[in-house]
């Protein structure tokens, strides 16, 4: 009798993810640390049940993750735009596209999704008062290196992730059919 390991979906990852991300906001938002609309944090949760449903219920051709992953980029952005950058309750749901993108597209994705999320990051900020300037002016330059840098580790440690659970699988699906 041979026990076969059940198939890990390394999807779930991100999905477990977003859904951490969006209690973080829940809290900090309840808590009264952060405000921002609860009809937000009710469509972020319907976007995460979607999201989940089609990343681990339906299997993903090279079309499809590209069309995910710009929707999800698209959100994780405005999320931070529309609700003040930095400073927003958002911005650890943000990392979930760093991950979603390190996992669908190993080190590549990583380090376009670091680019550009680096860019609307600043656009961001931008668009809420916080130029360069004004970072450095209040303190907060050492912070923004720190927010980036945490940025460029998820993603490519997400990448790496993502590197070492497909070795995995490729090496259990080449021993199962021995």
């Amino acid at each position: 009798m041979t026990s076969r390991r059940p198939d890990f979906n390394p999807y779930t990852i991100p999905v477990i993810y977003k859904w951490f991300a969006t209690v973080t906001v829940i809290f900090l938002v309840a808590a009264g640390i952060k405000q921002t609309p609860y009809l937000l944090i009710i469509a972020l949760a319907i976007y995460n049940g979607i999201f989940g449903f089609l990343i681990l219920k339906r299997s993903l051709n090279q079309e499809h993750k590209l069309l995910l992953l710009g929707i999800d980029f698209a959100i994780c952005v405005s999320l931070l735009i529309f609700s003040g950058g930095w400073a927003s309750p958002y911005f650890q749901y943000g990392l979930s596209f760093l991950i979603l993108s390190a996992l669908l597209f190993g080190f590549t994705g990583a380090g376009l999704s670091i680019t550009l999320y680096g860019i609307f990051y600043f656009i961001g900020l931008r668009l809420n008062s916080f130029g360069i300037d004004k970072i450095i002016a209040e303190g907060y330059l050492e912070s923004f290196i720190i927010d980036y840098a945490i940025f460029i580790a998820v993603g490519l440690s997400s990448a790496f992730i993502s590197k070492v659970i497909n070795s995995l699988g490729l090496q259990v699906n080449a021993s199962e059919d021995k």
